[in-house]
């Protein structure tokens, strides 16, 4: 391992000191999930979400000579991500979470130990700090089991065919209303987090999740024109869905 530096830095926006460090780290998690490349718009706004988040990014970086025609030493050969949000564990009660995200390591540097080091430290710490749960939403799950981890949920999609014979079991309340989508921006984030009480296993979003809701942020990283969005306003008038 000693062919390799890991740097944990705090993401920085364009014009910031660290932007640079950023953008390559961004960069790097691209390539690892080979993502086509994007332009610099897309990693500003990254950036931004990272900031948001108040991630604590990390990169292993080649040490001595790099061949020129490669990426260059200041992109880092694996990246690794972490932030805190809440976990509801039922009755309404909130933890820290510390939760896990854009673990890549380089095609042409794997089997040297860079995951399981990233990993073990990372976890390490986050013991020490006194977090109870750690997370993470795995393309592979299996690489991740021998870290402690294990399937904490499912997901199923259901399509309901809503024709003549279609009927609501119950009265409804309230009323539905089409809505500009960049109004999420600023509701979307208080309905949640009543939702989020309310709902055991429930993880606090991401402000990722936020700027998709209000047509921010496609798989591009650009604006969704696409998205369609309606509110749910209760009997006393206040949106709550």
């Amino acid at each position: 391992m000693g062919d390799y530096e890991v740097r944990r830095f705090r993401a920085a926006l364009p014009g910031e000191d660290g932007y640079e460090q950023t953008r390559a780290w961004v960069r790097a998690v691209g390539a690892g999930f080979y993502d086509k490349r994007r332009p610099d718009e897309f990693v500003a706004k990254m950036a931004g979400a990272l900031v948001a988040d108040r991630r604590e990014i990390t990169g292993a970086y080649q040490q001595g000579q790099v061949p020129a025609a490669s990426l260059g030493a200041e992109v880092p050969v694996a990246t690794f991500a972490t932030f805190r949000k809440s976990l509801n564990v039922g009755y309404g009660v909130l933890v820290p979470a510390h939760l896990i995200t854009a673990v890549t390591v380089r095609p042409s540097h794997r089997r040297r130990g860079l995951l399981r080091r990233l990993m073990t430290e990372d976890l390490e710490r986050a013991k020490a700090d006194g977090v109870a749960v750690a997370a993470l939403t795995a393309s592979e799950a299996s690489i991740y089991r021998r870290f402690g981890f294990g399937v904490a949920t499912s997901e199923r999609r259901v399509t309901v065919t809503t024709g003549p014979g279609f009927r609501l079991a119950v009265p409804s309340d309230g009323r539905i209303e089409t809505a500009d989508p960049a109004v999420l921006l600023e509701l979307a984030p208080p309905i949640f987090a009543r939702v989020h009480r309310a709902l055991p296993g429930s993880i606090d979003r991401q402000e990722r999740y936020r700027l998709a809701a209000g047509g921010q942020w496609d798989n591009d990283g650009g604006e969704d024109a696409a998205l369609r969005a309606a509110l749910h306003f209760g009997p006393d008038g206040e949106p709550d869905g």
